[in-house]
């Protein structure tokens, strides 16, 4: 679970965060948590998560990139280090894409989810992107 640090309320549970395929596997990147709870502090609206972790099966499912940064099993960074978040209308979506944005995380756009990344942390360029 990441836990609001000022009023101790869970902020993402670890069935948000788990893999969705029944494996459950849930492997966070090094300070991936942290920045997390970070962005959902600031940004003061609850987060539909649509995908964390993926484990290797799943990734392949859902059509993921090889080397995806949801893979719990990431090479480059131990493990996953991106979530997808339900877009919500115009409003929504611009506010968490600058939040995201202002705290260095990369952000990809879906018609039905916002991807955001930590990709920075790793030694990638952040990037903005459309699929």
């Amino acid at each position: 679970m990441i836990i609001d640090s000022q009023n101790k309320k869970t902020l993402f549970t670890r069935t948000e965060l788990q893999c969705k395929c029944g494996c459950n596997s849930l492997v966070l990147a090094e300070g991936f948590a942290e920045n997390l709870r970070q962005l959902r502090e600031l940004f003061k609206q609850p987060m539909i998560i649509n995908s964390c972790c993926r484990c290797p099966r799943n990734n392949a499912v859902v059509g993921g990139a090889d080397m995806s940064y949801h893979l719990t099993n990431n090479a480059i960074s131990k493990g996953t280090c991106a979530i997808d978040i339900a877009r919500r209308g115009y409003d929504y979506d611009s506010s968490l894409i600058q939040w995201a944005l202002s705290l260095g995380w990369s952000v990809g756009l879906h018609k039905r989810f916002i991807h955001i990344d930590r990709r920075v942390d790793y030694g990638q360029p952040a990037v903005i992107y459309h699929y």
